[in-house]
């Protein structure tokens, strides 16, 4: 029996060949990537952590960034395109300054996007607060070791997130990451309703309602937080945004809007108060609703300062070297296994 195929089926049929070889490379990139970065960090760089901890801070800030970078080339490589408008945050690089970015959260695809966004151009020291579910993912060592915040809303204990920002190892990290709303928007927009029922608030639909709690910890004069970065993150579909596995396939190719403003601290006193924090949120649901509305003319009344790329070069000398360290043990394994086991 002759079997015939239309163009449909074909392009499906190498469609999902792409998505199954972009997974498994994505998980081959794991199997090398982490295990350097841990046994660098757990062996090699120990010493350096106790004689001086600020060189070891630079030194692993390199190392975790290239991991972020790795991460941020699976979106780059989707198709996943970041334009970036308002307020230009890389401006403050010369400035003595400790950032914090507030963002809304959609989607399991804000936070490798917001990677791809930072590792481009940026060379600030990341602090994610972030679940605790994403402790037990492949990237939650990397995490742990690199000292990001998990929070457990379970064992939470009013002050954790202030103590764990103004410990020894964190105070290098000067550009901290929060999604205030706590959960994704779908997951959090009936409970953000009847919290603004209760309180006589108006109604939101495109972002849900921020909890105060981690907010108001970070401006505590001692975290020495200097500007708050309002980041308004936005999809071409606000109800079907992309997916971590839309990434992993390379499923849908489109553009991102990434929408910053800052807040310079000395300059906006009412800024650690829940009222504000409310009302930026307000602004965010006023911004999106025009966005999806009308999304060109939008697009044309905001500031465009970027759009996010990343080096092929770059990510493929960062490739490069993991490999050549999992190159030398492999052989060194070899060499020396006889006389080991």
């Amino acid at each position: 029996m002759l079997w015939t195929y239309s163009q449909a089926d074909v392009q499906k049929m190498l469609f999902n060949v792409w998505s199954y070889l972009r997974v498994v490379t994505i998980i081959i990139h794991n199997l090398y990537v982490i295990p350097i970065y841990l046994f660098i960090n757990w062996t090699l760089l120990v010493p350096l952590y106790y004689l001086n901890i600020h060189k070891y801070m630079i030194v692993e800030n390199y190392l975790y960034n290239w991991c972020l970078y790795v991460v941020s080339s699976w979106s780059y490589g989707a198709g996943l395109a970041i334009h970036e408008f308002g307020d230009d945050l890389y401006r403050l690089k010369e400035e003595k300054s400790r950032l914090l970015v507030i963002a809304n959260h959609q989607s399991t695809a804000d936070v490798p996007l917001i990677m791809q966004s930072f590792t481009s151009r940026s060379q600030r020291i990341l602090l994610w607060i972030m679940d605790v579910a994403f402790k037990w993912t492949n990237f939650g060592v990397v995490s742990i070791t690199h000292g990001d915040y998990f929070l457990n809303t379970k064992s939470y204990q009013t002050g954790d997130i202030y103590r764990h920002t103004i410990t020894k190892y964190s105070q290098f990290k000067d550009l901290i990451i929060l999604f205030p709303e706590g959960g994704f928007r779908y997951k959090r927009l009936n409970s953000s309703n009847k919290y603004a029922e209760k309180h006589n608030y108006p109604l939101l639909s495109h972002v849900t309602y921020p909890r105060f709690g981690a907010y108001s910890e970070l401006m505590e004069s001692d975290v020495g937080v200097t500007h708050v970065v309002d980041l308004t993150i936005g999809y071409e579909d606000l109800q079907n945004p992309q997916t971590i596995l839309d990434i992993a396939r390379g499923h849908k190719k489109s553009y991102v809007l990434f929408n910053y403003r800052i807040f310079d601290i000395r300059k906006n006193p009412e800024i650690r108060t829940e009222q504000w924090l409310n009302q930026i949120w307000r602004e965010k649901e006023e911004l999106l609703f025009k966005y999806y509305t009308d999304k060109q003319s939008v697009l044309q009344t905001l500031q465009k300062f970027n759009i996010v790329t990343l080096s092929w070069i770059k990510i493929i000398a960062i490739h490069g070297f993991y490999l050549s360290f999992w190159l030398a043990f492999y052989v060194l394994y070899k060499a020396t296994k006889y006389y080991m086991f």
